[in-house]
């Protein structure tokens, strides 16, 4: 499953017309290799699966606030998650 999760990222980023498509990858317990995955693939955010709907609720308001564009040109792994 990861896998092809992992090749349908890529697909994705390859596709002229998804290009600037906003992907928030949302997993509960994923492994440091596969957070570094989906940020090499492309993924704009990772998301840790949060414990109430509360907290839930304050990182979606927290990721669609962001500035993409500002943030591409200073991406790296420390911007890409977001931790419950």
């Amino acid at each position: 499953m990861v896998k092809n999760f992992l090749k349908d990222l890529r697909q994705v980023r390859k596709q002229h017309q998804l290009r600037n498509t906003l992907i928030v990858i949302y997993s509960s317990g994923a492994s440091e290799q596969l957070i570094e995955d989906t940020f090499v693939y492309g993924a704009n955010v990772y998301m840790d699966k949060p414990h109430t709907y509360e907290k839930f609720r304050e990182v979606v308001e927290k990721i669609l606030k962001i500035n993409f564009q500002y943030l591409e040109s200073n991406l790296n792994i420390e911007n890409f998650i977001y931790r419950t």
